[in-house]
């Protein structure tokens, strides 16, 4: 199934209007336009906005690289680092590295549960860092393992 048909399956990410532009297995570049419902009293895209958006990338990241699929994924905290106000269209690009599959790779073979951060960057049209996210992620085997 296409990564745009899975994220729309999710009530909140198809209310936010989530689009991917480009996707490839580990790696994905969502993007979010600035709606007036995502947006402050300023006229910036919101932060919760901002993070939504480069969580659900990285969640995607993780769930679509192929050494990965099938695991249990879930969000244990976050951190977002503010660059500049986002006006416009913006981007969440998330990419899931080799090292970092092999590490959960290892942990996971000594412990039933594994955790992963991954780096998010979020830039606005002009391809301007406006927010670096990391999003950590507790992993377990498939259901039934």
């Amino acid at each position: 199934m296409p990564l745009q048909e899975l994220l729309a399956q999710v009530p909140f990410i198809r209310h936010l209007g989530v689009q991917v532009e480009d996707f490839s297995p580990g790696r994905v570049v969502l993007s979010l336009s600035a709606e007036p419902d995502a947006s402050t009293h300023m006229g910036s895209m919101h932060a919760g906005a901002l993070f939504a958006l480069a969580e659900i990338a990285g969640s995607a990241a993780l769930s679509t690289h192929e050494q990965l699929v099938g695991m249990r994924v879930r969000a244990r905290a976050g951190e977002i680092r503010f660059r500049r106000p986002a006006t416009g269209r913006v981007t969440a690009h998330a990419e899931i590295t080799d090292e970092m599959v092999d590490a959960v790779l290892r942990e996971l073979a000594r412990s039933e549960s594994a955790e992963i951060v991954v780096p998010v960057e979020v830039l606005d049209g002009r391809g301007s860092t406006v927010a670096r996210v990391t999003g950590s992620y507790r992993l377990r085997g498939p259901a039934g393992e």
